[in-house]
């Protein structure tokens, strides 16, 4: 069943069931209504507090739903009405030529209505050059010529001005380029261009026009360069009647036609040869589920870390039904006394809670989207400068998702709630007397703790099992508050509930690896982020909340010394600790909240400061990677470094080293999973030199450098790149894991295998494949290239590796060299991780609103409920500017000890996962002081604001009025 039928069932159940159940007690539910007409603008207060749930979760389904659209329409404009490409593939997966008749039989059998699923077909040459413009003296080491013909086509191609493109304007060499092979080789109508196709003889050729930014001159954003396709075949590639793809469109529109891709791959290989050897890439397809997938995670990141807010939420839910009860307390007490039921209360609250929660659900989706534009333009601000644009789109089904979620948590934390309420004793609730938080004689906290303590062993027991880490951590979480829960039996419930929120901090962090020692490793995923965040947050608030008289005593001794200061801070401290269920759940929900901000922001620091570790374990010393269209005959390598010493100074490049490259298929012996990586050949030197660090190595070889020697002298030893064992840093790479010591199979050629044995796994993954000796590529591959280069440069030179990159790139552009600086990649990628990180944070502030809106609600609902006691304060003596003191130190007291307490906690799991993630190898534990310090200040501040106007309106309150406690 669909996710949005079942949420939409239970809704309908949830409030069906409120319907019959209000409907058989129409005088409780009348009850309910007075209450929330009554006092319209509380109840506005309240559905505040109740929308936070609903907001997080549409704000994430939003930004997924943006970001899927965002892809996808970068899909549809990359391939317009392009959704199939066939195509003759060799071993590399490169295009070959095939006869061209193959393309024309199926524009035929398009033309006599042959093809039902099929609407356009378009025979095409793509292949990759290098282009120059001698004028400006400008290249693009790898452009594509496009060459089609304009009688057959599928996407359109039209100038810039949008006037048809004629077909003289592409033939007798005469050619049309898209804007951005334009604007980077700085030419335009009438300039002449150079072209180096990989596989061609140089021709030269004259721009005619600029291709406007649509249709065929967007293919996948490349650089193009568009041709007649008869002209091409005989003059550019010297192959008539070639071609080396064809273009289908499917039937339907540019958005919907790759949804009959298999059926007319099905008209395609019934129309094709059955003994031609061709591959039918569903590019569109293949591109729309890529974005389906990368939205989805992005979708589940962002629900992920709303998880946290969300339970902040539920916590700020469960503190306004609780301070609604208080302030009701005698009024409850005398129902009860009259003969209401507990379940008559609690059905009461349920008719009240079930209208907040459909206001508060509709509006908090309104106020989801509200956040996720704000997310959307700080991803366009962080993605700044590429070629995406960045605009709020959602779909109506996931805001109705949202809606009935949020709908559904916040009545189940409401039923919870009105449930707690109403177990109230009759006398204490008429005579408003506090009740206590726990008595060493009431059975029930026992037996709750029996049970508690017992599902705990079976959740720690199934986690251990099953070797997962949330279960293990949830169970101790279960049994700790249990255990302690028991214990209040038989003594002071203090010193056990303080044993256990210590010991559930401790646990987390585990600084001997306790639970390693007893289970070895758990698995473990992002949800034990989430585990982790609520197990320690509940342990401090226990501490604090537990030990929180002999907070009192020392907060009065160091700070209430003052006459006039004594009875205010005496009165702003006792009561939210004579209240320690409300003040112990606003302090949980800006702990976890601070909490997690602080992780986040230390993540992004060790992200930050693990560029120049990361540059020099990925670079192995060679500064600069190379990669060249065609290879470069040595005495032209040589003559290029020449020039670029002669050009920049002697010595400026001082190492260049060609690697032997080919692409093979290895899979693990024993296993049927197979993945195309490259055979990389280095030369005995950098062999012999072992620059390159491991991440992980045979035993056996005592350093890193003995490893790669042994590859010298047994050819039957490799070395594989980090993407073949889970890391962080393994992303974009498809899962294929391997280890030291595994043997893996090498299809070097059809029917040619060789087993290599992987002694050593690299930290670098910027380049991926299997590593050995040139002398082995070289004899057991095909296809070898060597069109790789390392290069390594002066650091004392005084210019940059880009100043030496472009000049080198200048000498040999030919060639079609082009290239990376490895410092560069790296910087690129964690400053990115991090600024993502960095957005997490603004993401998770918003959270901080469920803790600033909870202790802004506390204080006004405080004002109603405390409006006696500050007739009588006022009455015996305090003056309006005390009281306003009063209710401020309530606030700080409550949401620093909170902010304070996140944020050492935050920076406790910090530390351990600089070592748990591998950070501790790669960078240096900085604490962001600035970052964190204006964090906790802006909370800080925020929440005084906050709470300013309601603590102002209790201190101009005149005795008189107050003491009557009018409504």
């Amino acid at each position: 069943m669909d996710a949005l039928l079942q949420l939409a069932v239970i809704v309908a159940m949830v409030l069906l069931a409120v319907g019959l159940l209000a409907a058989r007690r129409i005088v409780f539910a009348k009850m309910a209504a007075r209450n929330i007409v009554r006092r319209k603008k509380f109840s506005a207060i309240v559905v505040v507090g109740l929308l936070i749930a609903t907001a997080m979760i549409a704000a994430a389904l939003v930004v997924g739903d943006t970001m899927d659209y965002i892809i996808k329409d970068d899909v549809y404009t990359n391939t317009g009405h392009v959704d199939i490409v066939v195509a003759m593939e060799d071993d590399a997966g490169l295009y070959m030529l095939f006869n061209e008749s193959i393309a024309y039989e199926l524009v035929d059998s398009l033309e006599t209505g042959g093809l039902e699923y099929i609407d356009g077909v378009a025979p095409t040459i793509r292949e990759v050059a290098t282009v120059i413009a001698p004028v400006p003296q400008t290249s693009v080491p790898a452009a594509y010529i496009y060459a089609y013909d304009p009688e057959s086509i599928v996407n359109a191609l039209t100038a810039s001005g949008g006037e048809a493109i004629a077909s003289d304007m592409i033939t007798d060499g005469r050619t049309v380029v898209n804007r951005d092979l334009a604007d980077a080789l700085d030419v335009g109508p009438g300039d002449t261009v150079m072209l180096y196709p990989k596989n061609a003889a140089p021709v030269m050729l004259e721009v005619s026009a600029i291709a406007a930014e649509e249709g065929m001159a967007n293919w996948w954003s490349a650089d193009l360069l568009f041709v007649d396709l008869a002209y091409a075949q005989e003059n550019i590639f010297a192959a008539p009647s070639m071609i080396n793809s064809v273009d289908i469109s499917c039937e339907g529109s540019m958005e919907s036609g790759y949804l009959v891709t298999d059926e007319a791959v099905l008209e395609l290989r019934a129309h094709i040869e059955e003994d031609a050897d061709f591959a039918f890439n569903d590019v569109k397809r293949d591109g729309v589920e890529e974005a389906e997938t990368v939205s989805d995670m992005i979708m589940q990141l962002f629900v992920l870390m709303s998880s946290f807010t969300i339970i902040a939420g539920i916590a700020l839910i469960i503190n306004i039904f609780v301070m609604l009860a208080e302030e009701r307390k005698p009024e409850m007490g005398i129902s009860r006394a009259v003969g209401m039921q507990r379940g008559h209360l609690t059905q009461s609250f349920m008719f009240e809670g079930v209208v907040y929660a459909i206001v508060a659900s509709l509006i908090g989706t309104l106020v989801g989207l509200a956040i996720a534009f704000v997310m959307i333009n700080a991803f366009s601000v962080i993605m700044g400068g590429g070629e995406m644009s960045f605009e709020l789109h959602f779909q109506l089904r996931s805001l109705a998702m949202a809606a009935a979620a949020g709908f559904l948590i916040t009545m189940a934390t409401v039923a919870l709630a009105s449930w707690r309420v109403s177990r109230l004793n009759i006398v204490m609730a008429i005579r408003d007397i506090p009740e206590p938080v726990l008595a060493k004689s009431q059975s029930k906290y026992f037996l709750t703790g029996i049970a508690a303590l017992a599902l705990g062993v079976l959740v720690f027991a199934g986690g251990a099992s099953s070797r997962q880490a949330a279960g293990t951590a949830s169970g101790m979480a279960l049994i700790s508050i249990g255990a302690a829960m028991v214990a209040v039996r038989f003594v002071n419930p203090r010193l056990p509930f303080t044993i256990a929120g210590f010991w559930m901090i401790y646990y987390i962090l585990d600084p001997i690896g306790i639970e390693t020692m007893l289970f070895g490793e758990l698995q473990g995923d992002l949800e034990m982020f989430i585990i982790s965040g609520v197990m320690m947050v509940t342990g401090g608030t226990m501490i604090a909340m537990f030990n929180s008289d002999v907070m009192l005593a020392g907060l009065v001794r160091v700070f209430g010394r003052g006459r006039n200061l004594l009875p205010v801070f005496r009165a702003a401290i006792s009561y939210p600790m004579n209240k320690k269920f409300r003040t112990g759940l606003s302090l949980f929900i800006f702990a976890l909240i601070m909490f997690t901000v602080i992780v986040i922001a230390m993540l992004a620091s060790f992200q930050r400061e693990s560029v120049d570790t990361l540059s020099e374990k990925f670079s192995g010393g060679f500064e600069i990677l190379g990669f060249s269209l065609r290879e470069i005959p040595e005495d032209n390598l040589t003559a290029a470094v020449d020039e670029v010493d002669t050009a920049l100074g002697p010595g400026v490049i001082t190492r260049v080293e060609t690697v032997s490259t080919a692409s093979v298929t290895l899979s693990a012996q024993g296993s049927d999973q197979e993945t195309s990586r490259s055979l990389v050949g280095f030369s005995d030197a950098m062999l012999s030199d072992g620059r390159f660090s491991l991440a992980r190595r045979a035993d056996g070889y005592a350093t890193d450098r003995e490893a790669w020697n042994a590859i010298l002298e047994d050819q039957n030893l490799t070395i594989m790149d980090g993407s073949v064992v889970p890391s962080m840093f393994s992303i974009g790479v498809e899962e294929w894991y391997v280890d030291v010591g595994d043997t893996i199979v090498v299809e070097c050629a059809p029917n040619v295998h060789v087993n290599l044995t992987i002694i050593g796994i690299m930290d670098q993954i910027i380049i991926p494949g299997a590593f050995t000796t040139k002398a082995f590529v070289q004899e057991h591959a095909v296809g070898v290239t060597e069109t790789l280069f390392y290069l390594d440069t002066s650091a004392g030179s005084g210019l940059t590796e880009e100043e030496i990159l472009d000049r080198l790139k200048e000498a040999l552009a030919e060639y079609g060299l082009n290239g990376v600086v490895v410092r560069d990649i790296i910087d690129e990628a964690m400053t990115t991780a991090a600024s993502t990180m960095q957005l997490m944070e603004v993401f998770l502030g918003v959270g901080l609103v469920v803790g600033i809106s909870g202790l802004g609600i506390i204080t006004i609902r405080n004002i109603a409920e405390r409006k006696q006691e500050i007739g009588v304060m006022r009455a015996i003596g305090f003056q309006k500017r005390m009281i306003l003191n009063v209710f401020l130190l309530e606030t700080s007291f409550v949401s620093l000890l909170g902010i304070l307490m996140g944020a050492a906690l935050g920076l406790m799991l910090s530390y351990r996962l600089f070592d748990w993630g591998g950070f501790s190898e790669i960078s240096e534990f900085v604490i962001p002081w600035g970052e964190v310090l204006l964090v906790l200040a802006v909370a800080f501040v925020i929440t005084i604001l906050a709470t300013l106007p309601p603590s102002r309106t209790a201190a101009r309150l005149a005795p008189a009025e107050a003491l009557r406690r009018v409504d």
